[in-house]
């Protein structure tokens, strides 16, 4: 065979070489795939200690919690052993749980898990209200409370399945399976 005969087959083996190592050797352009982030938090906080002041320097609202994962995509951050104050005119409010749920947009707060909310009102009255799952909504100012729900005032304890509360009109609303025990005035 003369060399002019061999030149294609040896580029033809330098082709099948290029192709077999090179383009299977090519490194990714990121180590991490885009899908996997599309699920990762943008942000992930630990010992969380949020505190928000008011003009005089009075602390009106804090939040603490032992994890804080925020999700851009869906504009929320997923809370582990929140807890939460807010005060104003006179109104203490503290909010606790196993997990919650902040949406960034509507303000709305979810609350799962032996989740309480304390009120303390301006003149020393305190209401509790225990559930499995609390949801506030800032928008309408109010807070729904389903799973073994119960609302402990100084006036006695009511169960139910849900509780409603409006807290503009200070009205509450019990629905599914209620009863209570309430003190009665000598």
């Amino acid at each position: 065979m003369k060399k002019w005969q061999l030149l294609p087959l040896f580029f033809g083996g330098l082709l099948l070489f290029f192709l077999a190592f090179y383009m299977g050797l090519t490194p990714k352009q990121s180590l991490i795939e885009a899908e996997a982030l599309d699920s990762a938090p943008d942000y992930f906080l630990t010992d969380v200690d949020i505190k928000i002041f008011n003009q005089d320097g009075t602390a009106i609202e804090t939040l603490s919690a032992k994890e804080l994962k925020h999700y851009n995509e869906s504009n929320e951050s997923y809370l582990t052993q929140p807890n939460m104050s807010k005060s104003q005119q006179g109104n203490n409010w503290i909010a606790k749980s196993n997990f919650g749920l902040i949406n960034d947009s509507s303000k709305d707060i979810y609350l799962n898990g032996d989740s309480e909310i304390i009120h303390t009102n301006y003149s020393g009255g305190t209401i509790h209200l225990n559930a499995d799952i609390i949801l506030y909504k800032e928008t309408t100012q109010e807070i729904f409370a389903t799973g073994n729900s119960y609302l402990l005032t100084e006036a006695g304890e009511t169960q139910a399945n849900d509780i409603g509360v409006n807290i503009n009109d200070e009205t509450i609303s019990l629905s599914g399976e209620v009863n209570g025990q309430y003190k009665t005035a000598k």
